[in-house]
């Protein structure tokens, strides 16, 4: 994993993510990043308060969460949304499945290399999970210059 410092400058959705899809075949998606860090004086986000105890147990060592991202979008089944994070990280999600109270996705973490025209995304990890409605999924671990990277995604 690289290490560098600042927030990524590139646009929030790099793959389409379809606004306008019908709603029983599309789901809402909530990407969220969070980057831990050790801190003098510890620190939450307080968009980060309901999850604070997962963070806690998740990051061990860290004491501070900076919320970094918080994108929502629908998204159809078989379509893939991504939103940035930081340090060259993006995080994937594709809808395969949507039922009554949870929904199957594929959710991938990729890191982008190189420069110019050959500048990629490599995938660092590809989950394929079932996700309660208003429920989240924590994953992560990614580090940065200054602690790591963190991101939850949930469904509606």
């Amino acid at each position: 994993m690289i290490l560098a410092a600042a927030l990524l400058a590139w646009a929030g959705t790099a793959l389409a993510a379809d606004e306008t899809a019908d709603a029983s075949e599309s789901l809402k998606v909530t990407l969220i990043g969070i980057h831990a860090k050790k801190e003098t004086k510890p620190f939450i986000d307080p968009a980060l308060k309901a999850i604070a105890a997962e963070l806690g147990k998740r990051a061990v060592g860290y004491n501070s969460f900076h919320l970094i991202a918080n994108e929502t979008s629908r998204v159809a089944v078989g379509k893939t949304w991504e939103c940035p994070m930081a340090e060259e990280y993006a995080r994937q999600v594709q809808p395969l499945k949507i039922e009554t109270d949870k929904a199957t996705v594929r959710v991938l973490w990729v890191q982008y290399v190189g420069s110019g025209a050959k500048r990629k995304a490599e995938e660092r990890e590809k989950l394929t999970l079932s996700i309660r409605k208003g429920k989240y999924f924590l994953s992560g671990g990614w580090k940065l210059k200054e602690g790591v990277l963190l991101g939850a995604v949930a469904v509606q």
